[in-house]
């Protein structure tokens, strides 16, 4: 299809969802007194289309913006979407009394309907519009937040112009806040931002033992918050940490985490000697409600593995593949994802908790020069791609750097332990767990050519041969791909000049594509959602 037909099909497209939805929402309306249940999913759909409107209404004025990959891939999604709600409609209309005119038969002011089954219908018609919207909605929320890597003045000038009571889900407006931190090559604006003193703040906790934020309180506020410390390394200009520190600060006080993943910050403690330069910086995060208990992800693998149920253990990995999506579209790389630096928050009605990425002690813009620097801790090395191991690294870190980091924490994950034990306790160093099987590897008398690639390949045999067993295939197969993913034999994401697009969406668009998840199971179409998506940062 040539460009021209492609950006016309799409437009009808989202007028025809626009028009459906509105349309059956208001169909809705007139059985929202029916019973609480009934009342309770018509506002769950209400709530679900408010949202898509607005995003839907503003991807039409935009459309043009996208590039023909993200907006071919949108296109599919809004099909999808047209015919879910064309459905919704034909089924509610099929069972309700209507009169000469085509509208709904009235008695006394009441909707007519055939009443024996109407009742029954009507509540599972809505529920199968609330899964079929919400979950549309999560596949859909990807692509829409890569619009922030999208390097087109006219997204910015219509965001520019928006009016605060054209958004009313306030999708456009956190958009709006978060485009205007990124400058049009990728950096950010950089306002004033005001650090705050190390003797403002009090660490009163350090139960998150494998895991460097900590828990502490601002001692002139009271206020509780999660403290991320980064050490400034002395390799790097001052003034580039400087920045760094703030654009990612600006970029979290907007985040919401329960849609991100991440924590929203509430500012930045500098660590400093009178007359020297800084020798760290803390992140103040704050927490997501009152926290009942904390934990980091590596910490619960090793203590409480039975009791993670295979459901909690998906909920996670999505979590965190979210996660790592959204800090790459807002043009940051991690450096660090293992089990250490994803938090758990337990409310005390579930058993692992909620997951947030946090331990920034690497992070950088995506559009800063990277440091060819690091360490020989095989605990460390074990998360990285081979080509970023060892003190001397092969490569200059990419962000599909952080996707091989992630596949290994799913696999992890998902084969339900911890790949790194302390037997005596943390007093000693670290050993391997016996299903790795990589301790002759790690042997510091072994030469270590080649040693990065056979852990790697070790990984990716547990992938292949073990995992499917205790996760299923779907899941798997995710994990592989992130393993794999800058392999020269892989041929998921396309060819490897395509990770320079310009706008970073068409690799990760191929690999959704390629994907083709199973609708029925949204945990698995989700996740695969979000992993394929962030190898498009």
């Amino acid at each position: 299809m040539d460009p021209a037909s492609l950006t016309l099909s799409v437009v009808g497209v989202v007028d025809l969802c626009i028009t459906y939805g509105k349309r059956l929402v208001e169909k809705y309306q007139d059985y929202k007194n029916a019973d609480s249940e009934i009342f309770e999913l018509v506002l769950r759909v209400e709530n679900c289309w408010l949202r898509l409107e607005t995003q839907l209404e503003f991807l039409d004025v935009i459309e043009d913006s996208l590039g023909d990959r993200l907006r071919t891939h949108q296109g599919k999604l809004l099909e999808v979407l047209h015919t879910k709600l064309a459905r919704a409609i034909f089924e509610l209309d099929r069972v309700t009394i209507v009169d000469e005119h085509g509208g709904p038969m009235r008695d006394n002011g009441k909707i007519g309907f055939k009443r024996v089954k109407f009742v029954v219908f009507l509540k599972d018609s809505l529920t199968k519009t609330v899964r079929d919207l919400e979950g549309w909605r999560d596949r859909f929320d990807p692509s829409w937040w890569l619009i922030l890597r999208l390097k087109n003045p006219s997204i910015e000038t219509q965001l520019g112009s928006l009016e605060s009571n054209r958004d009313k889900s306030g999708s456009l407006t956190i958009l709006k806040n978060l485009k205007s931190k990124l400058s049009t090559e990728g950096g950010t604006k950089v306002p004033s931002f005001e650090f705050m003193d190390e003797d403002a703040i009090f660490e009163v906790s350090d139960d998150i033992t494998t895991s460097r934020p900590r828990l502490a309180f601002i001692k002139t506020s009271g206020r509780d918050v999660i403290i991320d410390t980064a050490k400034c390394d002395p390799a790097i200009e001052p003034g580039v940490i400087m920045k760094d520190v703030q654009d990612l600060a600006r970029i979290l006080t907007n985040a919401d985490p329960s849609r991100f993943g991440l924590l929203s910050c509430h500012g930045v403690v500098k660590y400093q000697n009178p007359g020297e330069n800084p020798s760290a910086y803390g992140l103040l995060l704050n927490p997501p409600g009152e926290v009942i208990a904390l934990q980091s992800l590596r910490d619960f693998l090793e203590e409480n593995p039975s009791e993670i149920s295979l459901n909690e253990r998906i909920d996670v990995a999505l979590n965190l593949a979210r996660a790592v999506l959204y800090l790459h579209a807002f043009h940051f790389v991690h450096k660090s994802i293992r089990p250490e630096n994803v938090i758990l928050f337990r409310n005390g009605n579930s058993g692992l908790g909620t997951p947030y990425l946090v331990g920034f002690e690497k992070f950088r813009l995506d559009t800063t020069s990277t440091h060819r620097y690091g360490d020989d801790l095989w605990e460390k090395n074990l998360y990285r791609h081979p080509h970023r191991q060892g003190i001397r690294p092969q490569e200059d870190f990419i962000m599909q750097h952080d996707v091989y980091s992630l596949g290994v924490v799913l696999l992890e994950l998902g084969m339900n332990l911890t790949f790194v034990t302390w037997p005596d306790g943390r007093k000693e160093r670290p050993v391997p767990a016996p299903e790795l099987d990589i301790s002759a590897l790690i042997d510091p008398k072994r030469p270590s050519f080649g040693k990065a690639n056979a852990i790697k390949q070790r990984l990716v045999a547990l992938t292949q041969k073990k995992l499917p067993n205790t996760f299923g295939q779907k899941y798997s197969e995710v994990v592989l791909s992130c393993l794999t993913c800058l392999d020269q034999g892989n041929l998921s994401f396309g060819d490897a000049s395509q990770f320079e697009e310009d706008d970073g969406t068409l690799v990760g668009v191929r690999y959704i594509e390629k994907e083709s998840p199973d609708a029925s199971n949204a945990s698995y179409s989700k996740l695969t959602t979000h992993a394929g998506l962030i190898v498009a940062s």
